[in-house]
């Protein structure tokens, strides 16, 4: 930091992973500058949430909708991947359907979990709730004091594993609850019995909507409803 620290500033420096730093503190310009960092966190995630390919469109593709359940398609090569991400890409213009494709990435900002699964704080309590259910979220909000709505995550969830930032991002998906969501190997840092759980999760919460999830995991597989082959 360029900025000189004064007698009169309170300041707690904690190191995390470098470069990581985080600092908290009674001084009112080390209190501006954390309140910048957060109302720019917010926005990140406004744009992310726009940002998730969302589509309602009229536009013919030839493309039919996969049926209600759990389509799994399997990749065997990277061709094989190659044909299954076109085939994704084209459903995405199917008409008259709200559709999500999300990012294989995982992304999670500084602000509270409900900052990250309902970005636009539309949700509501109970839907919140049940999205991270549905994400096997339950580990992390208890974590951060039973309330989703009061305990922080720090800048690109740094204090979450690698797992839980998927499961995060995951129920930011169950949230928005489209008439088609295509995922692209939505769980490929979860540990088995959790994969198992939020398999069977989605399976049941979106049973009457559709659900493309591209992806070789035997957990999937097990569930879908039906599987194509690339």
């Amino acid at each position: 930091m360029n900025q000189e620290i004064s007698t009169g500033d309170l300041l707690t420096v904690y190191m995390i992973v470098p470069p990581g730093i985080l600092v908290t503190g009674m001084s009112l310009s080390n209190t501006i500058n954390s309140l910048a960092l957060a109302v720019a966190s917010a926005e990140r995630i406004i744009a992310l949430d726009q940002g998730l390919n969302t589509q309602d469109t009229t536009i013919t593709t030839g493309e039919q909708a996969p049926p209600p359940g759990i389509s799994v398609w399997r990749a065997k090569d990277s061709d094989a991947q190659r044909r299954a991400h076109e085939a994704a890409d084209r459903l995405t213009q199917l008409p008259n359907m709200t559709v999500i494709r999300a990012p294989h990435a995982v992304h999670v900002f500084e602000g509270t979990l409900a900052d990250n699964v309902d970005p636009t704080g539309t949700l509501g309590e109970e839907r919140l709730r049940e999205a991270l259910t549905v994400a096997s979220c339950e580990d992390i909000v208890t974590r951060l004091g039973h309330d989703p709505y009061s305990g922080q995550l720090g800048e690109a969830g740094f204090n979450l594993s690698g797992g839980q930032r998927q499961r995060v991002a995951l129920a930011r998906l169950v949230a928005a609850n489209p008439d088609l969501l295509i995922l692209d190997d939505p769980t490929t840092g979860l540990d088995a019995i959790t994969l198992d759980n939020v398999c069977q999760a989605i399976k049941e919460y979106r049973g009457h909507l559709s659900t493309v999830v591209i992806s070789n995991s035997r957990a999937w597989s097990a569930i879908a409803d039906e599987i194509k082959e690339f």
